[in-house]
């Protein structure tokens, strides 16, 4: 591993995955709770957006502390990655199949992960399926890993999702760009000024990233597609790129103003706040169905988004010390 990167995860880093799991969760979807908020096609695109950088960081993080020298360390990672995640993943699916969020004939093909590959919907479950999927390749990469493996791997990967998506119809379209940021992740623990560029950009970065930034804003009112096609899926990473050194700068920044604990606390709840938001705000609206939207949108954000950042901290602390 490259001694250039931290083996520690930092809080700029857990500020921008808590922040991206709290956009999607706090904002994107529950749009229709909001009186006021981010016109429709561009919430979608920092939807997307925050998805790959999710792929992104837990790539790097995971990349950055991980070792694959032989079968063993495969089997230790594969094991490590199972009990952290999937038991989660298996629980909410339960509860999305038992309150009739997702079909019930799509419990056990989604129990198998391949509800992605199928491109069947499953709500918010189908992002985890494919970082379960992501984390299988995962030790390809950091077996003798180098820069140019990493490239080659990712084009092989990106060619075989590409067949299949166009022979079997299979394959959800957001799975291309999301492999990709995952991959840079993957790339970033591997190249020193890759790793510079990105995380201490300089001003010729900085002016090429705002320049591309100004340039899709403008675009996004005239010609970029809003359904899920190539075209869009590599306008998602155009965002991505053009957007990830800004984001990186501002987290370091805000790193200074908000308590670390108030981020750790985030980043704690971050993956069971994704996997059960949906269930809690069900669940909130059977409780009590607000009479109006102005109490509609004060349910949500003074009671349903706090309790569910609270429960998701809790259970992932409980589940932490289980499995420990």
């Amino acid at each position: 591993m490259s001694s250039f990167v931290l083996p520690n995860r930092d809080l700029a880093g857990d500020l921008l995955r808590g922040g991206a799991v709290l956009y999607i969760v706090g904002y994107y979807h529950i749009q229709d709770v909001w009186l006021v908020g981010i016109p429709s096609p561009l919430a979608g695109w920092f939807a997307r957006v925050a998805l790959a950088l999710f792929c992104f960081l837990s790539a790097y993080f995971l990349s950055a502390k991980t070792i694959i020298k032989g079968g063993k360390d495969v089997l230790i990672f594969y094991r490590r990655r199972l009990l952290k995640i999937y038991p989660l993943y298996f629980l909410a699916l339960v509860g999305f199949v038992a309150l009739g969020l997702v079909d019930k004939n799509l419990f056990w093909p989604s129990a198998l992960l391949i509800n992605t590959i199928l491109n069947w919907n499953l709500l918010t479950l189908w992002f985890v399926s494919m970082v379960f999927l992501f984390y299988l390749i995962t030790p390809l990469f950091l077996w003798r890993s180098s820069i140019t493996k990493t490239c080659l791997l990712t084009l092989v990967f990106l060619v075989i999702l590409g067949l299949t998506k166009f022979f079997a119809h299979g394959i959800d379209p957001r799975f291309f760009p999301n492999l990709v940021a995952f991959a840079f992740g993957v790339l970033m623990t591997q190249s020193p000024r890759l790793f510079n560029l990105v995380m201490q950009p300089g001003p010729q970065v900085k002016s090429v990233c705002l320049f591309a930034l100004v340039f899709l804003f403008a675009l996004q009112w005239q010609t970029l597609p809003h359904d899920e096609d190539w075209t869009h899926m590599v306008c998602v990473l155009a965002w991505f790129g053009a957007t990830l050194p800004w984001l990186m700068i501002t987290a370091r920044g805000l790193v200074k103003i908000f308590p670390a604990k108030s981020i750790e606390f985030l980043a704690t709840a971050s993956f069971v706040l994704y996997l059960s938001h949906r269930i809690i705000y069900h669940l909130g609206e059977q409780i009590w169905p607000a009479p109006s939207p102005l109490l509609r949108q004060f349910y949500y954000l003074v009671v349903l988004l706090p309790a569910a950042l609270v429960i998701s901290f809790a259970l992932q602390k409980a589940y932490l010390r289980l499995v420990k």
